[in-house]
């Protein structure tokens, strides 16, 4: 059973959420070496296509389970807007140096080795500067391996 790497806490039926093109669409190949999962954070680029987020300008999460036939055959995946904010649970995060609970979080590439995640756009503990995407609500090491966050876009 392939492990669940997002979990939306607040009903879907209130968030907004739309789908958009993907600028490299084998990423949504599951056999790619390091292949888009749900609650990676994605970022428009120029040309209003997706690609993995890097914190320097918004970036929303994708809600699409990794490998499905749709998103492959259509080269779209499906964005949480943040409107309004949402609570989730998530594995793409930096496990090296855990957020703890009340840290500001940012998008950044990060590696969780517990769970088998390398090269993602996850969440980072904030640093000195660039947006805040959310706060901690719950630490990983209490939460069985899952960051539990609320999001913020500020």
């Amino acid at each position: 059973m392939a492990t669940e790497t997002f979990r939306l806490m607040t009903p879907v039926q209130v968030q907004e959420r739309q789908s958009f093109d993907l600028l490299d669409t084998t990423l949504l190949n599951p056999f790619n070496s390091n292949p888009l999962v749900m609650g990676e954070y994605l970022q428009f680029d120029g040309a209003f296509k997706l690609i993995r987020g890097d914190g320097s300008v918004p970036a929303f999460v994708m809600f699409d389970d990794m490998g499905r036939s749709d998103t492959q055959a259509i080269g779209k995946v499906t964005l949480l807007l943040s409107q309004p904010t949402f609570m989730g649970e998530t594995l793409v995060f930096d496990n090296a140096s855990p957020p703890a609970l009340g840290d500001k979080l940012k998008v950044a590439t990060v590696t969780n080795a517990a769970a088998s995640l390398t090269n993602k756009s996850g969440l980072k503990t904030w640093s000195v500067s660039g947006l805040t995407f959310g706060y901690v609500l719950r630490t990983a090491a209490n939460n069985g391996g899952y960051l539990r966050f609320i999001s913020v876009l500020a």
